[in-house]
């Protein structure tokens, strides 16, 4: 049987805090990440966290954060964000690929236009062993992203390209909760046409961090609406979760696709 792909995002607060890279959290997904690659295609890895990384560097250097630097901070964080990637999956031997994307990429190779650069690299890599690890160019599109048609930051970037790389599943994780709460803090375990709009509603309201363009409502929209249109399993979990049992049902918040709910059911 053909292995399943996986695409897995993390934003900003995952990867980064006021000290800089959270590098325990990127070797703990590394390393699960690395142990799944047993059973699945580990096809991308989305991060945020350019900008957050690039802003405690240039502190840590003396600069003075302010408005309107967010591309300078964006140039410096990227390479020190790579490198910390590619160090937690050098720990695991598997290796890496930087891919930044802009939206004019994203749209063109979505276009399935012939000899589309983004789209062959992608596959290159995943046919290689070579894990994509993928960030919006933000020094050269800066909020470019907000114009593609599935989500507007990173998690929309997220579900872009879990279709370019022919994902089943897409895992978008936080460092919040372990996935989406109710009004009781109780997570949700599976969103559908059933509850989505109510939910939906709920989270309208629910602020969003100083690191994050979207938060939780972002990505409840961005993954239902990827599963609608793509066919495609969105899970939504912390970073503490177990990423085979999010894959299992067992964990997260689950969006599924049809193809994949069988699966999953027998792994459980």
């Amino acid at each position: 049987m053909e292995k399943e792909r996986i695409a897995v995002k993390l934003g900003s607060n995952c990867v980064a805090d006021e000290n800089g890279i959270r590098q325990d959290v990127l070797n703990d997904q590394a390393a699960q990440l690395g142990e799944l690659g047993d059973d699945y295609v580990v096809a991308a890895v989305i991060t945020s966290g350019a900008i957050a990384v690039g802003k405690r560097i240039w502190e840590a250097n003396g600069g003075v954060v302010t408005d309107g630097l967010a591309t300078t901070y964006s140039t410096i964080g990227q390479g020190a964000l790579t490198m910390a990637w590619t160090e937690a999956f050098r720990q695991q031997g598997v290796l890496t690929g930087q891919v930044l994307v802009t939206h004019h990429d994203i749209t063109e190779a979505e276009q399935g236009l012939e000899g589309n650069i983004l789209a062959e690299t992608l596959a290159k890599n995943i046919g290689s062993g070579v894990i994509n690890l993928v960030n919006e160019n933000d020094a050269l599109s800066d909020i470019e992203i907000m114009k593609l048609k599935t989500g507007g930051d990173n998690d929309g970037l997220a579900a872009h390209i879990a279709q370019l790389v022919k994902a089943d599943h897409l895992i978008l994780l936080t460092d919040g909760a372990d996935g989406v709460e109710d009004a009781d803090k109780q997570v949700i375990g599976t969103l559908d046409n059933s509850n989505i709009i109510g939910v939906l509603a709920d989270l309208q309201g629910v602020e969003v961090s100083d690191n994050s363009r979207g938060g939780i409502y972002s990505k409840v929209q961005a993954a239902f609406e990827l599963t609608n249109l793509s066919g495609i399993s969105a899970h939504i979990a912390g970073t503490g979760s177990s990423l085979r049992a999010v894959l299992a049902g067992q964990a997260g918040t689950n969006i599924w696709a049809e193809r994949s709910k069988i699966k999953a059911e027998l792994r459980k």
